[in-house]
């Protein structure tokens, strides 16, 4: 690009050091490398009056250096050395190699996450060659995909594949369609397909690359570097289709070439085996994929030391294990040493640091610190806004994660609203049909289930499974997720025998996919027992509940919050059945799990103090129960905001016991407490207010209030037949003797959405893996895999 050094003009003892860092440059060996360039660069001090070939020599000579400090992540001296060129192209007046600079730059600042002004050097790159190259030049074409670069990391994917395909027509017209270059542009175009979710655009597209570097394969290690390339991004598509088979197959091929081709020290080989890992955690193989990530690791910190971005990465990574092994303060720790060593390496304000604080706000939300979790989101957040503006997908994850928060907290308009924002950016990126839309609407859909709204969380996931039946598969965990969300639905509404066929498609599909021993496949069957219990089958719901159990127990061993709920599920079978001392054991394993896992102060660990008291009311020990219920009562108070349904489900538990105690004073004092949040949160016309309205005409009969009572139950039989239609209500009128019968020791009875709903937001909230890797590769014209919150 422009004029290059004469090198005859290079005294030859310059020119073996300079060929030998340039062997050593190309084999990553990149402080051997920096060694042989400054040596070259110390003897041409001492060759004498510089001539302009001497400045041409060393002006390639630092965009090498510049070149390797970039790969090093130490961006400050590269945008010294940068500088440097500069200084020489403007003494050489040749406005080419300024641009070539300029384009240095541009890097520099894309790699930092500073989109706005690497873009605003791309263009000036692309003026001054257009200026005095013309508008087909090569170089002109690799401006076009240094800019499309940009837009894609801003997620503007139109824009982005406009100014690659400009970059294609040139690099076809002057290289033909055979050339590597070709293939490098066909990789960033069908990288977009894949972001978008045009899988099956994406793959043939990525085919067409490969074909093209298998046809210009020789020895280079960069050639065969390339094929691993190809073999690791048709692998992230496969991925994203849930062919995890397939894409376990080509990430190996990957990482063979790599192997053979740079040995088993390389960087390249920790990519690889790091993106091996991620199907591993995806499969439900943590102990494969830990494993599989510190090889990762071990490698990186042996080729960088113990403070570059990709050891953030590896630690980003094992503490996505961790958190779904429910080891969250493992996790923690992980993603606090990701943070630590980003903040050190990278700007403040850089995507990676944002993504570090959404997931460390991930772990808090699990761990029911919600102020802790908003706090993480909203930094993450800001930074998200001011790196990329207002409409990209790393924003809209960053309102999803925030409406999964107020979900949790029972601020349904706020979750909605968070909701909402996220869908509004997807669809303005994406359209209408893509995965991440489905994401939004099962989202929703979760909100409305909650709140009663079952007609609507039923559109809303028919919406999510007719997005993902066209963009995914048949056989796609996230199509066994809407059928599973669907059977949810049919669940609250009574409709059982509906709720399990939908359960069993569900697990049909995960069994499929994932095998059968995989958490999500443990969830389908926790799910069908909570169907059969409410059939009154109980027999069955324990066969279902000890299969998930077993489950867990393998995968996730035995001090997992999922294994704590198995526990408790199969104890309030047992429970019903009058088999009180097994309850009683398997409350107590419930209780020790969620106290070591989560701390004393959780709202689960509430939720066992809840079932273990309704157990002592069964038996008729009121005192215990009465403290129990108000155990629970008081962390409830503590750890959720004042009109959180849980707390109103408290206040109606400890009306049963002075119920019992003949107590109606106190009793109708509590539930009229519960009945004010529950209109609080659920409007007039949902099922939870009809029920407390059955609850409150129970106690005025007791008191021989007749005429009240009678008028409590009225207004609940009119909002039972709005919502149900009287025949097909799951409802009845609660008998005298059993105050809120629909509530039973299971936590997910007593208000199932909110422990149930719990399992499916887990499972639907998006990976968030490090993505940092894709956006070093992709200035030499390749694209890893970007794997996406």
């Amino acid at each position: 690009m422009g004029n290059r050094a004469n090198k005859a003009a290079i005294p030859d003892r310059i020119q073996s050091k300079w060929q030998k860092g340039q062997k050593n440059y190309l084999a990553y060996n990149f402080e051997e490398a920096l060694t042989c360039y400054q040596q070259v660069l110390d003897d041409l001090e001492s060759v004498g009056e510089p001539t302009d070939d001497h400045d041409r020599f060393k002006y390639e000579i630092y965009l090498d250096i510049c070149s390797i400090y970039m790969r090093q992540n130490q961006w400050s001296q590269a945008d010294e050395i940068c500088r440097k060129a500069i200084v020489l192209a403007n003494k050489l007046q040749e406005q080419v190699k300024i641009a070539q600079c300029l384009d240095s730059l541009g890097d520099i600042k894309r790699l930092q996450g500073v989109l706005n002004e690497a873009l605003d050097d791309y263009t000036k790159a692309l003026n001054i060659k257009l200026k005095w190259l013309g508008k087909d030049n090569i170089d002109v074409g690799k401006s076009y995909n240094n800019i499309g670069l940009v837009y894609d990391d801003q997620g503007k994917y139109k824009k982005a594949l406009s100014k690659y395909e400009q970059s294609l027509e040139i690099y076809i017209q002057k290289l033909g369609d055979n050339h590597r270059k070709v293939a490098d542009l066909y990789n960033n175009i069908a990288g977009i397909y894949n972001n978008q979710g045009r899988y099956d655009e994406g793959l043939y597209i990525y085919e067409k690359s490969l074909k093209i570097r298998l046809s210009i394969l020789d020895d280079k290690p960069s050639n065969q570097s390339n094929i691993a390339i190809s073999y690791n991004n048709m692998g992230s598509v496969y991925e994203n289709q849930g062919k995890y088979d397939i894409a376990l197959s080509m990430y190996q091929k990957s990482l063979h070439i790599y192997l053979q081709q740079l040995g088993d020290q390389h960087p390249n080989v920790a990519d690889a085996y790091n993106n091996i890992a991620g199907v591993y955690d995806t499969q439900g193989k943590y102990d494969q994929a830990l494993s599989t990530y510190e090889k990762s690791l071990e490698i990186y910190i042996q080729a960088y030391g113990d403070h570059h971005p990709n050891i953030a990465t590896s630690y980003n990574n094992m503490g996505l294990v961790y958190r779904n092994q429910g080891m969250f303060n493992q996790a923690l720790t992980m993603y606090e040493k990701s943070l630590q060593i980003r903040l050190s390496t990278l700007d403040i304000c850089h995507p990676l640091v944002a993504q570090s604080y959404s997931n460390m706000g991930l772990v808090y939300n699990h761990q029911g610190k919600y102020t802790e979790a908003l706090s993480m989101h909203e930094k993450s957040l800001k930074i998200y806004l001011e790196a990329f503006g207002d409409h990209h997908p790393r924003v809209a994850q960053s309102y999803s994660n925030m409406g999964g928060v107020y979900d949790h907290q029972s601020k349904y308009d706020e979750a909605v609203s968070m909701y909402e924002k996220s869908l509004q950016i997807r669809l303005s990126i994406y359209g209408d049909s893509h995965p991440s839309i489905a994401n939004s609407c099962n989202s929703i859909g979760n909100v409305y289930c909650i709140q009663g709204k079952y007609d609507r969380a039923h559109s809303m996931y028919s919406k999510s499974l007719k997005i993902r039946l066209s963009t995914l598969s048949e056989h796609h965990p996230d199509v066994a997720q809407s059928y599973n969300n669907m059977g949810g639905v049919y669940y609250h509404q009574g409709k059982y025998d509906e709720a399990i066929a939908m359960y069993e498609k569900s697990v049909e599909i995960r069994l499929s996919v994932l095998g059968d021993c995989h958490p999500l496949v443990a969830t389908s069957y926790n799910n069908m027992g909570l169907a059969y219990k409410h059939q009154g089958d109980y027999n069955q719901a324990l066969d279902w509940y000890e299969k998930s159990l077993q489950i867990n127990l393998s995968v996730l061993g035995n001090k997992h919050p999922e294994v704590a709920l198995s526990y408790n599920n199969m104890a309030s079978v047992y429970d019903h059945q009058g088999k009180y001392e097994e309850a009683f054991k398997m409350y107590e394993k419930s209780l020790q799990i969620r106290l070591s896992t989560l701390g004393h102060h959780h709202p689960n660990v509430a939720n066992s103090y809840n079932n273990m008291a309704t157990a002592y009311l069964n038996q008729g020990k009121y005192g215990r129960a009465l403290s129990m219920y108000q155990k629970a009562l008081q962390i409830y108070l503590t750890k959720l905001n004042p009109n959180h349904p849980l707390i109103a489900n408290s206040y109606n538990k400890i009306t049963n016991v002075y119920i019992k105690q003949k107590n109606y004073d106190e009793a109708l004092s509590n539930l009229n407490k519960s009945h004010e949040i529950i209109i609080d949160k659920f409007g007039e016309n949902h099922p939870n207010v009809a029920e407390s309205y059955q609850n409150i005409a129970s106690v005025y009969r007791y008191q021989l209030r007749h005429d009240l009572a009678i008028a409590e139950n009225q207004k609940a039989l009119s909002i039972l037949n709005q919502v149900y239609g009287i025949q097909n209500s799951p409802m009845s009128i609660n008998d005298p003797d059993d105050v809120n019968s629909q509530e039973s020791s299971n936590e997910q009875d007593a208000m199932p959405e909110l422990n149930e709903w719990k399992t499916k937001h887990r499972n639907s909230l998006p990976r968030i893996i490090d993505n940092s890797k894709s956006l070093i590769d992709r200035i030499f014209g390749l694209k890893l895999l970007s794997r996406h919150e």
